[in-house]
């Protein structure tokens, strides 16, 4: 994507909130079919992610979970975006924003998972690197 450039050069200027960020816009959506899960986004060095929104489907054959999550660099889990415990033949979604948006570290990893045969989920994300 793009550097935004449409905001004002003069920072002295600024007045208020932000019109834009001068980084790069993120925008993926990444599916998992009950496996050992994939990864959705991986931070770039030297930059820090800002997530503003995203967006949780899944679809269940059997028992399982669905998860939203990330991972630091060395692949340990941090926190949770979204996680459920589902039960056979169901299927959701969950939406979310965050404003002011969630920072997450250089080299972390957007995760996502879920378990069980026949499972299926999907996630979107939408928000910048800078």
């Amino acid at each position: 994507m793009a550097l935004m450039t449409f905001r004002e050069p003069n920072q002295v200027r600024w007045v208020g909130v932000r019109p834009a960020h001068r980084g790069t816009q993120i925008i993926k959506s990444q599916q998992d079919i009950g496996t050992a899960g994939v990864i959705l986004h991986t931070v770039s060095d030297d930059v820090c992610f800002y997530l503003t929104q995203w967006s949780f489907s899944w679809y269940t054959a059997a028992l399982g979970n669905a998860r939203f999550l990330v991972r630091n660099a060395a692949d340990v889990i941090q926190y949770y975006i979204s996680y459920g415990a589902v039960h056979a033949n169901y299927n959701g979604r969950v939406t979310g924003n965050f404003w002011p948006p969630l920072e997450i570290s250089e080299k972390w990893d957007l995760w996502i998972e879920c378990t069980g045969a026949g499972n299926f989920v999907s996630v979107e994300i939408h928000g910048w690197e800078e």
